[in-house]
């Protein structure tokens, strides 16, 4: 855990106007406490799932995205994913490279990661399974047991029958490759100092290369449940790859509005190239992403969320909530659906936050000054299931 530097200190090293000396991102993770805008990212991503997730969940056609219709090709969940794991290995490598021993930095990210899953996994089942249409009797006991323990999907027949996306919470497929990534990031920490960047160099290389024939590669035999789809694991593997290069590099990267203009208009050229779209939105959106989060002053949306984080909640709970709206109204429109989620899943990303969350991660002593924030605030939670 880590110290946040005072406000004038954090202040002498964040200058990163074009007129000002350039800084990397070196100095800008000085800042501390709620000096940054993750959070805002991370409340934007999570809308942006819902936003991406209503069209398809009520017909099961993804064409009908917003980005999808503007590019041809990029959809906003994809995307959203991606900002989430980009974020994610950023802050998680930082954490790992932190940690005052290996159990310390695995017990927090098991803090992090499963009190608000078996929270969100036990709801599903008993409240929205039950609400669905299925029932509390036909639930499997000992299969739901070993699915919660390994962060798998709540199974309820029954529930969402005759849906495009019958899944009782199909957002929570993500949650056991983001705490693969976070067992990754103990190798990575090894390999991130100056020395041995050359070995995360090649690491990276290698990923960056299986992600153009991941489609090609056959699972693991028998191994999906503990290694999980080969496709979605170089995809998401790639990507939190990209956010922990961003943190490795740091001495290095400098944040400019002159920069962020020019990845913002090379991000959005990319996103019509349907090959390249995904890695050009991490390269590029990922510039703009710490840009945006380290460079920038924080908002008060970000100090808020630094003391009351809803946004893993609003990940876990979305997807049945829009999912039994759509039940109930069948010819529910889009807008009318986003419009309906959001109140609702807020409420349960609050009361997640308060009841459950919030007590598995009270602040403890802070050796590090040079964490930007807490890291196990940032659970990335990514939420749309890929096209495999």
């Amino acid at each position: 855990m880590v110290v946040s530097p005072d406000n004038n200190t954090a202040q002498a090293h964040i200058e990163t106007r074009d007129h000002a000396p350039m800084n990397a991102l070196a100095p800008a993770v000085t800042r501390g406490g709620s000096g940054n805008n993750f959070g805002t990212l991370r409340i934007a991503f999570a809308l942006l799932v819902i936003i991406g997730h209503a069209p398809e969940l009520i017909d099961g056609n993804r064409e009908r995205d917003f980005l999808v219709r503007m590019t041809g090709n990029a959809f906003s969940g994809d995307l959203a994913v991606d900002g989430f794991f980009l974020i994610s290995g950023y802050l998680i490598t930082k954490s790992a490279g932190s940690s005052r021993s290996l159990t310390g930095y695995i017990g927090k990210r098991i803090a992090r990661i499963y009190p608000g899953f078996i929270a969100a996994f036990i709801v599903s089942l008993l409240l929205f399974g039950t609400l669905s249409g299925g029932s509390i009797s036909d639930v499997p006991v000992v299969k739901s047991a070993v699915k919660l323990f390994s962060l798998g999907l709540p199974v309820l027949p029954g529930s969402f029958a005759g849906l495009p996306h019958p899944d009782l919470n199909g957002s929570m497929w993500t949650i056991s490759y983001e705490f693969r990534c976070y067992l990754l990031a103990i190798g990575i920490a090894f390999i991130s100092t100056k020395a041995r960047r050359p070995y995360f160099l090649a690491v990276i290389t290698g990923f960056s290369v299986l992600y153009f024939y991941r489609d090609a590669l056959p699972d693991i035999p028998h191994g999906s449940a503990i290694f999980g789809g080969s496709a979605a694991t170089i995809r998401l593997t790639f990507i939190f790859l990209v956010g922990s290069a961003y943190y490795i590099w740091r001495d290095v990267i400098f944040l400019t509005r002159r920069g962020a203009v020019v990845a913002l208009t090379a991000c959005t050229a990319f996103l019509f190239v349907p090959p390249l779209a995904e890695p050009a939105f991490a390269i590029f959106g990922g510039y703009l992403i710490f840009w945006y989060a380290l460079a920038r002053p924080a908002n008060p949306l970000s100090r808020w969320i630094d003391r009351t984080d809803p946004t893993y909640g609003v990940y876990l709970y979305a997807w049945p909530i829009q999912n039994l709206i759509i039940q109930t109204i069948p010819n529910v429109m889009p807008l009318t659906l986003i419009a309906l989620t959001l109140p609702i899943a807020f409420c349960f990303a609050l009361l997640s936050w308060h009841c459950v969350e919030r007590s598995f991660l009270r602040p403890k002593s802070r050796p590090f000054p040079e964490l930007l924030s807490n890291p196990d605030r940032y659970s990335t939670a990514p939420m749309h299931r890929p096209r495999l």
